[in-house]
């Protein structure tokens, strides 16, 4: 908790990017939507809407273009160790087997919805 309170204060998200952030939900999203619809409705526009859903994207971030992605935005030398260890070794109980997980990010996480967006 505490490496992603001081994370989410050096790095601050777009504000056109509103999933997966505290007090932005779908209902800004939809407000957002209906007004351009009612909008291009009284001009009489053609209005083309795409929702996509990357399925499993959380799993598909690859790591070490995250670390890349947070030297180059200027994260500290301790932070970024301290995250490069946390995601070294990475472990998953499947049945009885233990598996290595080498991509992706740690579902359930605090910090997750950040690095999903940096990566």
């Amino acid at each position: 908790m505490v490496l992603c309170a001081r994370l989410r204060q050096w790095f601050t998200h777009f504000r056109e990017q509103a999933g997966a952030q505290e007090k932005r939900g779908c209902v800004e999203n939809i407000v957002a939507l209906r007004l351009l619809c009612d909008m291009a409705r009284r001009r009489k526009l053609t209005l083309f809407v795409t929702f996509i859903d990357f399925s499993q994207a959380y799993d598909r971030v690859p790591r070490h273009k995250l670390f890349y992605v947070l030297r180059r935005l200027g994260c500290g030398s301790a932070m970024l160790c301290a995250l490069i260890a946390m995601y070294t070794v990475t472990e998953s109980l499947v049945g009885t087997v233990v598996v290595l997980i080498t991509l992706g990010v740690r579902q359930g996480s605090p910090i997750m919805f950040t690095f999903y967006h940096l990566g």
